[in-house]
């Protein structure tokens, strides 16, 4: 089973792999074979997330496999590049109450409002 997430704002990654994720725990986890200049992986330690790369060097797609919890990877990229991630994938369905809530704690952080997630809907 597998999970996909695409940034709503384009990101090199150059810019994802060059450290500045180092400060929330997450960094490059190198595999002999699997690595390459289209696919690379992202762990916080204990998790993984694939990073796949077009021919411009932009990420193209995030993907996570198997029981993988991302939500710790995908919570620095948001940060970090200010950007917000659309799911899609075998488990769209069950991780968008997971994703949106992932959004409305970033977005209650970052503006300093209370907001509640219902039906997929923001409400301030």
């Amino acid at each position: 089973m597998s999970t996909g997430y695409s940034l709503i704002r384009k990101v090199s990654a150059r810019d994802l792999f060059d450290g500045r994720l180092d400060e929330y725990g997450v960094r490059e986890h190198i595999e002999s074979g699997k690595t390459s200049e289209t696919e690379r992986c992202l762990t916080d330690g204990e998790n993984y997330l694939s990073v796949s790369i077009d021919d411009d060097g932009s990420v193209s797609v995030l993907t996570r496999y198997g029981g993988n919890a991302p939500g710790k990877i995908l919570d620095a990229i948001a940060d970090v590049f200010d950007t917000f991630l659309q799911c899609f994938g075998e488990a769209a369905e069950n991780i968008l109450v997971i994703v949106l809530h992932f959004v409305g704690t970033r977005v209650r952080r970052k503006a300093g409002i209370e907001l509640s997630i219902l039906s997929g809907f923001f409400f301030g």
